[in-house]
C-alpha cells in the first residue's frame, strides 16, 4: 500500500505548477523510473538459487517497489524453477519490464 501512495503522491504534484522536490533541489523530478503496475516482467533467477537446467527467468507481474532498496516487487505467475514457487513475492533489479503485455 506504501508504495502506491509514493508513485500516487509522485504523480499528483507533477499536476501543480512545481513540485515541493523541485521547489527545494531548484530541478526537475525525473520520473523515468516509474513502471506499469501489472505488467509482465522477466526476473532475471539470483546466483544462489540457479541451477545450471533451469530456466534463467521467471514470468512475474510488477505489484509495486521494495520499501528498503531500490528494486522492484513482483508476484511470480509462471515458475518453472524448483526453487520458487507461484504465488511468491520477489525483489530485484535485474529484471526486463514488457509494458504493453499484461497476463
Amino acid at each position: 500500500m506504501d508504495e502506491a501512495l509514493y508513485s500516487a503522491c509522485h504523480i499528483f504534484n507533477k499536476f501543480f505548477e512545481k513540485t515541493p522536490y523541485e521547489l527545494w533541489r531548484k530541478r526537475e523530478s525525473n520520473l523515468k523510473y516509474l513502471k506499469v503496475w501489472g505488467c509482465l516482467v522477466k526476473v532475471n533467477i539470483p546466483i544462489n538459487k540457479k541451477r545450471k537446467i533451469d530456466k534463467k527467468n521467471v514470468n512475474c507481474i510488477f505489484v509495486g517497489y521494495s520499501l528498503h532498496d531500490t528494486s522492484y516487487r513482483f508476484l511470480v505467475v509462471n515458475s518453472e524453477v524448483s526453487k520458487i514457487s507461484n504465488g511468491t513475492i520477489m525483489e530485484s533489479r535485474d529484471v526486463t519490464f514488457f509494458e504493453n503485455v499484461f497476463p
